[in-house]
């Protein structure tokens, strides 16, 4: 075991007695950062080395609008394909009316996944 420690490019041990509150307090600025690893934790905040946090919050918020956009997509796109079902069995004069309808709202989703993904690329 001591050649283990040999080898190693971090071989000082330093140990540190806590009470439970610390520890709570550690635990959750642990979490609060991602961390799981306590070690590389303890070292960034022993050598006074920046420590960072990331909010994914507007993140994950633009990722369920285009989710939501795509579940609409893909809505439209059914009620396309029953458009064309109803063509090739039937003449109805409604059918240029529905279509119409159906690519103006394909092209108004179309500017809304634009608009989002710039507001991504642009970090709003």
């Amino acid at each position: 075991m001591v050649e283990n420690k040999r080898n190693r490019e971090k071989n000082i041990l330093k140990r540190v007695f806590i009470s439970e509150d610390e520890n709570k307090k550690i635990q959750q600025n642990m979490e609060k950062i991602g961390s799981i690893n306590f070690s590389d934790y303890a070292r960034k905040c022993l050598t006074n080395q920046k420590i960072y946090t990331v909010d994914f919050t507007e993140i994950r918020e633009m990722t369920v609008a285009i989710s939501t956009a795509k579940t609409d997509l893909q809505k439209i796109g059914n009620n396309i394909n029953q458009i064309s079902k109803s063509l090739n069995t039937t003449e109805q004069n409604k059918t240029k009316e529905l279509i119409e309808n159906y690519q103006n709202q394909l092209e108004d989703l179309n500017k809304n996944i634009r608009k989002t993904l710039a507001d991504i690329v642009k970090g709003k």
